[in-house]
C-alpha cells in the first residue's frame, strides 16, 4: 500500500473509533438525565404527598 492510502485507512479508523466514543458518551448523557428527571419528578411527587410544614398544621 502507499503512505496515502495507509494514512486515509488509518484516518477512516480514528473517525470510526471517535464516532463510537461520542455514541457512548450521549448514552451516558441521556441516561444521566433521564436519572435526573425521574429524581426530580419523585421529589415533586413525595412534597406533593406529603404536603408542605403549613399545610400539615392546617390538617392536625
Amino acid at each position: 500500500m502507499t503512505p496515502g492510502v495507509t494514512q486515509a485507512a488509518i484516518n477512516i479508523m480514528r473517525a470510526t473509533i471517535l464516532a463510537k466514543a461520542q455514541a457512548q458518551a450521549l448514552k451516558f448523557r441521556a441516561a444521566a438525565i433521564i436519572v435526573l428527571l425521574v429524581t426530580a419528578i419523585a421529589g415533586l411527587a413525595s412534597a406533593y404527598i406529603i404536603g408542605t410544614p403549613q399545610q400539615r398544621r392546617g390538617k392536625e
